[in-house]
């Protein structure tokens, strides 16, 4: 009866072992993918706009604090954008944002979970022919798509589009951004 605990017990640890070994490459290949993004990790900031409700353009000030966690396999983003009312010298908070992006080893795919005001979404984040990103929001009337980019000057530009057919595309959004 001993031993045939003892086989139990090793065999389980035999099997604990190897997952964890799997796992530990898993996590090296998501980190080794993970790197194409390294020049967004840091502190960024600049000028956006984005369309109001009224569709008038509200410039607002930008702020994303990207950063690598779970030794290297997520960046996690947070974005802030401030504006400063006429009248005040206060900034005020008008867009807040919460990102993780990641490496699908089942998928072969980078895949972004973004939260906003309570809500969330998933997009696959693809990489376009001419080295930029995009990433999808799917909205029961239409898409949004943003595409960003580092420029060859070192900024992070970021743009925004509304289709409601999926061919006719109109910009909402625009950010240009310096690492501080």
């Amino acid at each position: 009866m001993k031993k045939y605990f003892a086989a139990i017990l090793i065999g389980f640890a035999g099997i604990f072992t190897l997952t964890d070994l799997t796992a530990q490459t898993d996590s090296g290949k998501v980190s080794e993918q993970i790197q194409k993004f390294s020049w967004m990790v840091g502190d960024w900031q600049g000028d956006a706009w984005y369309l109001g409700r009224d569709q008038q353009r509200v410039q607002i000030i930008q702020k994303e604090h990207i950063q690598y966690r779970l030794d290297g396999t997520i960046i996690t983003m947070e974005g802030t954008g401030y504006n400063k009312p006429s009248g005040t010298e206060e900034s005020k908070i008008v867009f807040q944002a919460f990102g993780i992006l990641t490496f699908d080893m089942t998928s072969s795919k980078f895949v972004l979970r973004a939260y906003r005001g309570g809500n969330f979404i998933d997009s696959e984040f693809t990489f376009n022919p001419d080295g930029s990103y995009s990433w999808f929001i799917e909205l029961p009337y239409g898409k949004t798509r943003y595409t960003l980019h580092l420029t060859p000057e070192g900024k992070w530009n970021e743009v925004g589009e509304f289709s409601s057919d999926g061919t006719t595309w109109v910009k909402n959004f625009e950010m240009l951004l310096t690492r501080k």
